[in-house]
């Protein structure tokens, strides 16, 4: 995980024949309420050398959004967690980004 700017990059290897049918945040505690918009850029994986010298795919992109929302509004308790994103399908390196990018929950 590197910090760039206010954008947070998270990369990870998914080894071949493993399938992801989803990819899960577990946020700090902290802050309550928050929503994020993250993008999750995907670049196959050059399975031989014949390939590797050869021009690589373009990266596939998933977008999607992660948010919290715990509160109390007009007497009505408001819960809600969505951390999980879909990624785009293939055999790849995964890159994911989380816009940091402050905006308050209402």
């Amino acid at each position: 995980m590197v910090q760039k700017g206010r954008t947070t990059v998270i990369e990870f290897t998914v080894p071949a024949h493993l399938p992801v049918d989803r990819i899960a945040f577990t946020p700090g505690a902290e802050p309550a309420l928050f929503s994020r918009e993250v993008s999750i850029s995907v670049v196959p994986v050059p399975p031989s050398k014949a390939e590797v010298d050869s021009q690589p795919p373009p990266p596939v992109m998933s977008n999607g959004n992660i948010l919290r929302v715990h509160k109390i509004d007009n007497g009505r308790r408001i819960d809600e967690e969505r951390l999980v994103v879909d990624p785009p399908w293939t055999k790849s390196q995964y890159a994911g980004q989380v816009d940091n990018h402050h905006r308050e929950r209402r």
